[in-house]
């Protein structure tokens, strides 16, 4: 995009072609998967779209977000762009248990099956993030005379030159918030990834890992400082964090900060969001610090060879249905299994040889499910269970007895932990899991 910019100053051939609508219209496209955008409305161009949630088009790219808070429970929110108003809008999403039951089951009455068929909804009513296109202007435009015409130059305001600026100016534009269109007092504000040294350090240490967001046991390219649920935290977390420069905007973390409608604490707090100070101001006297982050979507996709990748729901009894992300890793270099290594064995039929081929194929390597959303036992970012080996090493045997007639089961590990949650050290055995 800045560079597209950059080609625009070369000529005014190149200028016509840069600025083309057809060619912003592309750029929106690509970071509003699911949907095709046909208008720049409420603006005139495509270009001044781009410029008016630049550079916050990876909130509709990467859609599922996932945050640290409220406390240990965790949101789940789904980010899209509504062309209708020009605006990107995250919403919870909430799932309801309807018509559960429960029973023992008939071959272990020490077993109890619970059956629910879960309702999933936006809740629409209460969005959690609403940007509109008609945020502050970051588009600039330059007139200077060419010969007997005048060339107008477009520049994306950026921070790549704070060094040179009073140290009251510097970095103002990704480092202070962004009011919400909402009823209640948030403001959205970028984040800055840690170093790798810094990542490594808080990764040592034990839950919650000093706030690290997203936790150590999800992937992710990079992290950052989110907010530690049972700590007082300050903001900023650093000197660095908000960004002062495009290049260290996170495009995979940001952070929502909702003040109490407390009429002096809120002033005074969102006056110093907007200006950042010296001084760091306890959040807990009047904010709440919510940090997001987001999954590679190649990592929740499932495939023929990995169908158990997902985001899937729950039953946690009485806490409800809770989400959890299926994560299932892709093969490590050199170890990724040959379908066609398989000989069919002598009176082996056809139909067999290709089920035990296919088995092959899809029960292998680990499995995790991941809490995206939690309960005080087991909080959000915390494994809910884990299977080392789908394949020979973890396998038990095949059910007989209904319901699971037929089903493959794997020994696995399940975390059970006692209310207030302090460190997930190690798993207790299940004596098995059942995968269909």
């Amino acid at each position: 995009m800045i560079d597209l910019l950059c080609v625009s100053a070369t000529c005014r051939a190149l200028y016509n072609i840069a600025t083309s609508d057809h060619v912003w219209q592309a750029l929106v496209q690509e970071n509003v998967p699911g949907a095709r955008v046909t208008s720049p409305y409420p603006l005139k161009s495509f270009l001044a779209l781009y410029g008016a949630h630049d550079p916050r088009w990876f909130l509709p790219k990467y859609k599922v977000w996932f945050s640290d808070g409220p406390g240990l429970i965790g949101r789940l929110i789904i980010v899209q762009y509504d062309q209708r108003s020009g605006c990107i809008e995250g919403y919870q999403i909430l799932t309801s248990n309807t018509n559960a039951t429960q029973h023992a089951w008939e071959a272990d009455t020490t077993v109890t099956i619970r059956n629910f068929e879960p309702k999933h909804v936006l809740h629409l009513d209460r969005p959690i993030l609403r940007l509109p296109a008609l945020s502050p202007a970051t588009l600039a435009h330059e007139e200077q005379t060419v010969g007997s015409s005048k060339v107008t130059n477009l520049r994306w305001v950026d921070d790549t030159d704070i060094e040179s600026r009073p140290e009251e100016t510097q970095g103002t534009r990704f480092r202070s918030g962004i009011q919400m269109d909402l009823a209640t007092r948030s403001h959205f504000m970028h984040a800055q990834a840690l170093s790798p040294e810094e990542e490594d350090r808080v990764i040592a240490s034990q839950f919650p890992y000093s706030g690290l967001w997203p936790p150590p046991t999800f992937p992710s390219p990079h992290r950052v400082t989110g907010a530690n649920p049972f700590g007082e935290e300050e903001w900023p977390p650093s000197d660095n964090d908000p960004p002062r420069r495009r290049e260290d905007v996170s495009d995979r973390c940001f952070r929502i900060i909702t003040f109490f409608h407390d009429p002096e604490t809120s002033v005074a707090l969102m006056n110093y969001i907007a200006w950042p100070v010296e001084d760091p101001i306890p959040l807990h006297v009047g904010g709440q610090l919510a940090t997001y982050a987001t999954l590679d979507p190649h990592i929740y996709t499932p495939t023929p060879e990995k169908p158990y990748r997902g985001i899937w729901v729950g039953d946690y009894s009485i806490h409800g249905c809770e989400y959890v992300f299926i994560h299932q890793p892709d093969d490590a270099p050199g170890d990724g299994f040959d379908p066609e290594s398989l000989v069919q064995e002598e009176g082996e039929s056809a139909e067999a040889f290709a089920k035990r081929k296919k088995d092959a194929t899809v029960y292998r390597g680990r499995l995790e499910a991941i809490k995206l959303t939690g309960d005080p036992h087991v909080p959000r970012g915390e494994l809910t269970f884990s299977a080392d080996d789908l394949g020979e090493g973890g396998f038990l045997g095949v059910l007989e007895d209904p319901p699971f007639t037929g089903t493959r089961v794997v020994r696995s590990k399940g975390h059970v932990a006692g209310q207030g949650f302090i460190q997930g050290a190690s798993l207790p055995t299940f004596e098995y899991t059942c995968l269909t």
